[in-house]
């Protein structure tokens, strides 16, 4: 493939609609460090420094989407209960 066709495959995204069925979710992401292991099992300690929430699932998809130009992400409708995941995964959208 020439660099004009993956430009042209690139513009051509922006065209698109995409619609997305599946579920929403909140990858949790958390850092940190091992200092010691635990004297109860073979399984080390981590002291979290760091915690990252992403969107992830079919909310993922469509952001991958989105930075690709496609219009997907403005028509994400999850069907949610009002729980505090729930309202910190409609801030993530």
């Amino acid at each position: 493939m020439k660099k004009k066709d993956i430009e042209e495959l690139f513009q051509r995204f922006k065209e698109l609609n995409v619609l997305i069925v599946g579920d929403a979710m909140i990858d949790a992401y958390m850092w940190g460090e091992i200092n010691r292991m635990s004297p109860e099992a073979s399984v080390p300690i981590v002291e979290i420094e760091k915690y990252e929430h992403r969107l992830g699932g079919a909310a993922n998809v469509a952001l991958n989407l989105k930075s690709l130009g496609a219009n997907s992400f403005n028509t994400i409708k999850p069907l949610l209960m009002a729980t505090p995941c729930s309202l910190h995964l409609r801030t993530l959208i």
